[in-house]
């Protein structure tokens, strides 16, 4: 369809990454002036899942999607891509049980060398809001592959708790119930915050009511809390990248994430 910049973008960032949990781009032409993407088809989307299945997922199901996500997601950083618009409707389902990452429409290439000096300005105005991370909120137009986790964790959470984590009508209020969560926003907790373009348009109290995850979440299993207070960090240098979340124990402890023969289930849910 339409949207030329955003599809040649999708096509080049697409094209870079080949990997089963990234959705496959099979050919890419031309028709009268729009880009026509040529993809694999996918049966379902765990935003279609979550609308329709009443309550949480098992977690060991949860933990076997959010694996895979993370899976796609080191895929996309490792060839340069940042996704940026990582929310449960382009996370797809295949009928495999193989979750697979799409729509690359507001993803972005970098380097290594983007940490360094000269670094490129992004855009803040990415991933649906109630996925977004505090800096983009903030306004952050220098930020790294680390938005994503941050999304991938909103995801986990959700599809353990049974309802998003902090649905805002509004970034302002978007940003007041992410704080309300895990703490204010300051150069103590959080090193560079007030240099962030937003920061001093959006003032909150220090000392606002505080709803801890274990507090708002009860029933969140102990294992994911634990993985989900180490990606959901406010400042993004403490946030571990989609390799490391990996790496964590969540992964490795019962109940084991489900494979994906074991998930082919979530394929069949009906909207």
């Amino acid at each position: 369809g339409g949207g030329g910049d955003n599809r040649e973008r999708e096509w080049l960032t697409m094209a870079a990454v080949d990997h089963p949990n990234v959705v496959r781009l099979f050919e890419c032409h031309t028709e009268a002036s729009c880009l026509v993407l040529a993809m694999e088809y996918c049966e379902s989307s765990l935003g279609r899942v979550l609308e329709a299945a009443p309550g949480r997922l098992p977690p060991s199901a949860a933990k076997g999607v959010a694996l895979q996500i993370l899976q796609g997601l080191r895929a996309c950083h490792s060839c340069g891509v940042m996704h940026r618009d990582v929310k449960p409707w382009n996370v797809l389902l295949s009928a495999e049980g193989i979750v697979k990452l799409g729509d690359f429409g507001l993803a972005r290439t970098f380097s290594g060398e983007d940490a360094g000096k000269g670094r490129p300005k992004y855009s803040s105005a990415v991933a649906t809001r109630w996925y977004r991370p505090p800096e983009l909120l903030y306004g952050a137009r220098e930020y790294n592959s680390n938005v994503d986790v941050w999304s991938a964790g909103c995801i986990l959470l959700e599809m353990l708790a049974g309802c998003p984590m902090a649905p805002g009508e509004s970034d302002i209020q978007q940003l007041g119930l992410v704080l309300q969560l895990f703490g204010p926003a300051n150069e103590q907790t959080w090193p560079g915050v007030s240099k962030l373009p937003d920061y001093d348009k959006i003032i909150f109290d220090d000392d606002m009511e505080r709803h801890p995850l274990r507090q708002a979440f009860p029933l969140l299993p102990s294992d994911a809390l634990a993985f989900l207070e180490v990606v959901l960090q406010l400042d993004p240098a403490k946030r571990p990248s989609a390799e490391e979340a990996l790496r964590h124990d969540y992964f490795f402890q019962e109940p084991l994430p489900d494979p994906p023969a074991a998930l082919t289930w979530l394929a069949e849910i009906e909207a």
